[in-house]
């Protein structure tokens, strides 16, 4: 069992991260565990409030307490971003001046327009991230 002595400025500054809004919710979970034990809530009672396992508890008690408030508010997760990111505002103005019909032109366009050359399947997923749909079209075909 962890047990954690705060002194009234760690508590304040635990209070103030978790008024900030820069801080992400995951974030903002760890702090509230660390001050409801500080509070001298059991780690049971933690767990079924907040929704977490008890491992977990323990686990953001032992963060706190081997790192301080630094430790527990490091963002340790994995977020790629795009390659297509620095030309994210040329090519949505390109695409909704110029809608395409297909991946392959699209695929066509990124290309002449950045140099990057991507898969039909990575275009489409951005095509859709950015709130376009591909559609097919039938080109020079009369009803």
């Amino acid at each position: 069992m962890i047990k954690l002595e705060l002194a009234d400025t760690e508590i304040s500054d635990i209070i103030d991260a978790l008024g900030d809004s820069d801080i992400n919710d995951k974030n903002k979970t760890k702090l509230l565990v660390i001050r409801m034990h500080s509070e001298g809530a059991k780690s049971g009672f933690i767990a079924r409030v907040l929704n977490l396992h008890s491992n977990t508890i323990t686990n953001y008690l032992k963060e706190y307490k081997n790192g301080g408030l630094a430790a527990s508010l490091e963002n340790k997760y994995y977020q790629p971003s795009s390659c297509l990111e620095p030309f994210m505002s040329c090519l949505c103005c390109s695409f909704k001046a110029s809608p395409v019909a297909d991946a392959k032109l699209a695929v066509a366009r990124i290309e002449s327009l950045t140099g990057i050359r991507l898969s039909e399947r990575q275009v489409r997923r951005f095509m859709k991230n950015i709130g376009m749909k591909l559609r097919k079209t039938k080109i020079g075909v009369e009803n």
